[in-house]
């Protein structure tokens, strides 16, 4: 299925690269278009381009598909004189790209950016005005990721590196880098963009921390380990919603499979940081997981399902263990709100109580990940283990049913 390409690789100008729609021994004609006529076309338009006009060349570098855009453009920086244009080409054709920038070096960058004018760097300097003189940095790296040493695009959003380090899902392990950089050092920021990305020269970075996501396979032993309580709670799960006729209810964001995502990740959360529970807890964490949107009856933000589902396990479970019910109530509430309320209720050990809160909203938040990844914020997770098994809360998406 590859076409025939008519190549002139060492053109003084830009290297030409000319997709001629020939498939084997077929071409693809326009309006009947001779041989002859195609070759003189073909021909006509690598000549212009090697003319050197930056608007044609700009026309022509965002015509060429993404396997040979950065090697031609690597290939035209190291032939073309510094200027503004160069600058505003390279960042405009950087920012639509998502790969490929492998094939550049740091001379090909330092070089474009000599050619930066005076009104260009003020404009950078205006859209980095808010922040300090030293800034943290992240950047997401899958396996097929180009190495952060080598890499010159990096983001001011952690929720953006989160993204870029989970969007393939892999078997292997994914990370999240965090690094200080120079505010004087960042070359470009596009803030417009979800990425919020900055561009930067690898040697500009500094006070580098690597930060391990776990695949399936990194976390096997401590999946093996919850597979009994697992295996209750589903039957539980699967139980409850027959009863109130909400089995079948799949394709809504809450509805049992969502429940059943938030119990596994609950219980991987607790295995991955060794919290131990007693019987008690243990129990409570379970109900509370499973009853938690038993009451809900719409997909919108809904302060008031936490109170249903806690009546539904109130009449099935009487009386009522009153944490477990705080947790069923509270979860859809405030941090700020639930942690006033549960002091006054002086409950005993209100500390471990708000530790399974913390779970079960952290657990509840990683199953965000139905809705797409941009649909969480990872810095609002409260356990410093959570956002390490965003992985595999996607991966039970696919892998998890009844």
């Amino acid at each position: 299925l590859s076409s025939l390409y008519y190549c002139e690789p060492q053109n003084p100008t830009i290297p030409i690269v000319l997709n001629l729609q020939i498939y084997g021994d077929k071409r693809l004609s326009i309006a009947n278009e001779s041989d002859e006529a195609f070759q003189n076309r073909i021909l006509s338009i690598a000549k212009a381009i090697s003319e050197g006009n930056v608007k044609r060349i700009r026309s022509y570098l965002f015509s060429l598909e993404d396997s040979f855009r950065v090697s031609v453009l690597s290939q035209y920086i190291k032939n073309a004189e510094p200027s503004t244009e160069l600058y505003d080409l390279f960042m405009d054709y950087y920012k639509l790209t998502d790969y490929g920038f492998k094939n550049l070096n740091e001379a090909d960058i330092r070089k474009v950016l000599s050619g930066k004018s005076e009104e260009q760097k003020k404009k950078t300097a205006e859209k980095l005005r808010k922040f300090p003189d030293t800034i943290t940095v992240y950047r997401g790296e899958g396996s097929k990721s180009t190495p952060y040493t080598q890499s010159f695009s990096w983001t001011v959003s952690y929720k953006a590196a989160c993204f870029f380090a989970c969007r393939l899902p892999s078997a292997e392990d994914s990370t999240i880098v965090s690094a200080e950089v120079s505010k004087d050092d960042i070359i470009e920021f596009f803030p417009e963009r979800n990425e919020a990305e900055v561009v930067i020269l690898p040697s500009a970075v500094k006070s580098v921390k690597v930060d391990t996501l776990y695949s399936l396979e990194s976390v096997e032993e401590e999946i093996l380990e919850i597979m009994p309580l697992y295996q209750a709670g589903r039957e539980e799960i699967r139980h409850l919603y027959a009863v109130h006729g909400k089995l079948d209810a799949n394709g809504s964001g809450h509805d049992a499979l969502h429940t059943l995502r938030v119990l596994f990740n609950a219980l991987l959360l607790l295995e991955m940081d060794g919290i131990m529970l007693s019987e008690e807890e243990t129990q409570m964490l379970m109900d509370a997981v499973i009853y938690h949107d038993i009451g809900r009856t719409n997909d919108y933000v809904d302060d008031s399902h936490g109170k249903a589902s806690r009546d539904i396990y109130a009449a099935d479970r009487k009386p009522e263990n009153p944490g477990t019910g705080f947790l069923i109530e509270y979860h859809c509430l405030d941090d700020a709100v639930a942690r006033r309320d549960l002091e006054a209720l002086s409950l005993p050990n209100v500390d471990r109580i708000w530790l399974l809160y913390t779970i079960l909203k952290d657990a509840d938040a990683l199953d965000r990940v139905r809705f797409g990844l941009r649909y969480l914020n990872p810095k609002y997770l409260r356990n410093d283990t959570a956002h390490k098994i965003l992985p595999v809360a996607q991966l039970c998406l696919e892998h998890l049913t009844f």
